[in-house]
């Protein structure tokens, strides 16, 4: 018999394990700073093929299975709920799923006590939100139309299909006002009835899960049991706390779920109205109590909870982004060193979280923005909040490895007679950054004598410089430190964009 007819063809499934390792491993999420950011949703876009391919190549066999599966969950995505730790204590017993986890996303959405204690408080906010998406669907029934319209004018397949999508945003419109009228009393008995019944029911289920995240976030269960279970996870490189209730597109989202709008799914909404809110419409909703009874948003204090608790397990975070209250709550930014009385910023040794963030190469640090928002000076730019702030952002950039740094306060800035910055030039003035090679602030005062301490703490590595709304203060000017800055960067091919208020 010929050799050739009798030996068996050989397949991908004959490669030694190292050689299918390689092959699978190319599909891992690349170490690419220029890749959207963890937890964005341009971050779902881009990783979702991917998500998908690693779906398909562990069910080809068991082989496959086995060299898949640590590509399976790169993220780990984490609300303040029981439910949610059971789901990341399971999944990192699985050593073949936690070998490939490389982010840790953490929802800082939270339900307050001034709402959940509140039934009339509770409606108002839900009847505001549920106007706000009325609003919301209005415009993106137009912008469909338009899109619609001038796609149209190049195929008539898709203006087709914009028509049904338009119908189905139309059913939406009608069936969110309808339930906003029945919610002001303005609805016929039957249906005032049935939506009063819902709106009843979840103010229920939102006062529970209210007391679990409470419990949790109080008794520090919440942060003991995620550091557990993370410390199972052997390469888990980025911790981002993010300010988002769903940390996906959500079950009431517009284009996704046009027919789920339109039919009306009781159980969806009821989900909606339970969901935990962001720290923005937590400060804008609770911003009219007095200042002598301020509302705790408890959420805050994960932003040093984590990284602490992180570090003590032995996890050593390399890429950390969160997002940074805006009107109050600063306090709650200094780590507590003793169980009862008063934060004192400038005794509070920071030396503690500072180790926590020792192996960081890249820090994004930012608040939430929005211009229809007028911020009074007295909640924000006290000296002791001020303090809170600075020293919080010392800590997160004294890494000495940093390579990536992103600050945008442009939502802190606000209007007296002219645009007032934050003052964090003392931050970055005594600050080194020997390994940089991307920068962006934006919304920061300086001094003169600051810029140039700080610009020459910036090592000749740097590569691109984003520098927006940045206030030189007491007079000073910019000509001596962008002398030290063209030195750095000189005979170097660089980016660099300078916007000085």
């Amino acid at each position: 018999m010929d050799f050739h007819q009798s030996a068996r063809r050989l397949n991908i499934l004959d490669l030694p394990e190292e050689i299918l390792f390689a092959i699978f491993g190319i599909l891992d999420c690349p170490d690419d700073p220029e890749a959207p950011w963890p937890g964005s949703p341009y971050w779902m876009r881009h990783d979702i093929g991917r998500l998908k391919t690693m779906q398909a190549l562990r069910l080809v066999c068991r082989r496959f299975c086995r060299h898949a599966s640590h590509l399976l969950v790169p993220e780990l995505r984490v609300s303040i709920s029981p439910e949610s730790l059971y789901r990341v204590d399971q999944l990192t017993r699985n050593p073949q799923i936690a070998a490939g986890v490389r982010s840790l996303l953490v929802s800082l959405a939270y339900r307050p006590a001034e709402v959940a204690d509140t039934p009339s408080r509770y409606k108002e906010l839900q009847k505001e939100a549920l106007q706000n998406r009325i609003r919301s669907l209005s415009e993106v029934e137009d912008d469909a139309f338009l899109e619609a319209f001038n796609q149209g004018s190049e195929s008539g397949d898709s203006l087709e299909v914009d028509k049904a999508e338009r119908s189905n945003l139309s059913k939406a419109f009608a069936r969110f006002t309808e339930i906003s009228r029945a919610w002001s009393g303005w609805e016929e008995k039957e249906r005032h009835d049935e939506f009063q019944n819902l709106l009843s029911q979840s103010y229920q289920e939102y006062l529970r899960k209210h007391k679990e995240q409470k419990q949790l976030l109080g008794s520090g269960s919440f942060v003991a049991a995620l550091a557990e279970s993370v410390s199972r996870v052997p390469s888990l490189s980025t911790l981002a706390l993010v300010d988002n209730p769903e940390m996906d597109p959500g079950l009431l989202g517009f284009r996704a779920n046009l027919p789920l709008l339109a039919d009306y799914s009781p159980e969806a909404l009821r989900q909606w109205l339970t969901s935990a809110h962001t720290w923005y419409t937590i400060e804008n909703t609770l911003g009219d109590i007095p200042p002598e009874q301020p509302f705790d948003i408890f959420t805050v204090e994960l932003l040093w909870q984590l990284p602490m608790a992180l570090h003590a397990v032995g996890v050593h975070i390399t890429h950390f982004s969160a997002l940074l209250p805006k009107m109050s709550n600063f306090a709650k930014l200094c780590p507590q060193t003793h169980q009862y009385g008063n934060r004192d910023p400038s005794s509070t040794d920071w030396s503690t979280l500072a180790a926590a963030f020792q192996s960081l190469r890249s820090s994004h640090i930012s608040t939430r923005w929005d211009p229809s928002i007028d911020l009074p000076s007295s909640k924000h730019m006290s000296p002791q909040n001020q303090a809170y702030r600075n020293g919080y952002l010392s800590a997160v950039l004294s890494s000495p490895a940093l390579e990536d740094v992103k600050v945008n306060f442009k939502g802190l800035t606000f209007m007296v007679r002219h645009q007032m910055f934050i003052p964090a030039g003392s931050v970055f003035s005594t600050t080194c950054f020997p390994r940089i090679r991307r920068l962006s602030l934006d919304g920061i005062a300086f001094t003169e004598e600051e810029l140039l301490r700080f610009f020459d703490g910036i090592g000749h590595r740097i590569e691109t410089v984003h520098l927006h709304r940045i206030g030189v203060s007491n007079g000073g000017g910019w000509t001596r430190p962008l002398n030290i800055l063209r030195d750095k960067v000189s005979g170097r091919e660089t980016s660099m964009s300078i916007w000085s208020a």
